[in-house]
């Protein structure tokens, strides 16, 4: 599973859900998870 800030997540929405197709990628705000994209 990929990592991905949020602040990051959201600027690179595309290639975020581009590798979401490939692994579950989890989202986390402050080292926090706070979502999963699968």
């Amino acid at each position: 599973m990929q990592t991905w800030q949020m602040q990051g997540a959201k600027a690179r929405m595309s290639e975020l859900i581009k590798c979401a197709q490939i692994q579950p990628q989890d989202i986390t705000v402050h080292g926090k998870s706070v979502a999963v994209v699968v």
